[in-house]
């Protein structure tokens, strides 16, 4: 997945919610944005305690939020033929 790509989305679907407006008529996406962040914030307080980045990655296919999680990603905000970031061109290391 594209984690620059999905960054804009989430900004830009918090910042319509946060200043009144309606959260958008995709909610496809909004379903997207919501489940990807919500494996982030696991993601990183597993980090936080301190286990192992070879279980994480494993985590990503073994559990099933995370795994839906990433699929949605995956789906919504793709990687560029190339295996790069489109945003920033940087190469993308697939879990």
């Amino acid at each position: 997945p594209n984690p620059e790509a999905w960054a804009e989305e989430a900004k830009k679907a918090r910042n319509v919610v946060a200043h009144g407006g309606k959260s958008g008529d995709d909610i496809r996406l909004q379903h997207a944005i919501t489940q990807v962040v919500r494996a982030v914030v696991i993601i990183n307080l597993l980090h936080q305690l301190n286990i192992p980045t070879s279980r994480l990655k494993s985590a990503l296919t073994e559990n099933q939020t995370l795994r839906s999680a990433r699929r949605l990603a995956a789906e919504f905000w793709p990687l560029a033929a190339d295996g790069t970031d489109e945003h920033n061109g940087d190469v993308v290391d697939d879990v």
